[in-house]
């Protein structure tokens, strides 16, 4: 929901600009507590202090996806839509991406872009 969101990421990465986390779209939202738990602090306060280090050890490290896809392969499916749907991911999450590091250098310093791709992948698959 609206109001259904991680203040532990607000304070821990976004408290500069809480806001740039709290209206962000759910995946990134998501890819920003995945990335958290990942890569800073492995332990969940919302969750009574639970390690959270066994799950992201389950989780799949790297996605073959058409975002990872070179010009030329996406060229070769010869189907417009797709090609077009893959750009538009790829403007969006990098705008997200850049409106985070805008909004907290510190969110910058620990995540990086390719990082955040990822975290935005495994929170939509």
């Amino acid at each position: 929901s609206p109001t259904d969101y991680n203040t532990v990421m607000e304070r821990e990465l976004f408290d500069s600009n809480p806001k740039a986390y709290r209206n962000a779209p759910w995946w990134a939202a998501l890819s920003v507590q995945l990335n958290y738990y990942d890569k800073i602090n492995p332990i969940n306060e919302g969750a009574g202090g639970v390690t959270m280090k066994p799950w992201m050890e389950s989780l799949p490290r790297a996605y073959d996806t058409p975002i990872h896809w070179s010009e030329s392969s996406l060229q070769e499916l010869q189907y417009r839509p797709t090609m077009e749907a893959v750009a538009l991911q790829k403007r969006l999450w990098k705008k997200q991406y850049d409106d985070f590091a805008a909004a907290s250098p510190h969110f910058a310093s620990k995540i990086s872009y390719d990082d955040f791709v990822w975290g935005c992948e495994t929170a939509r698959s």
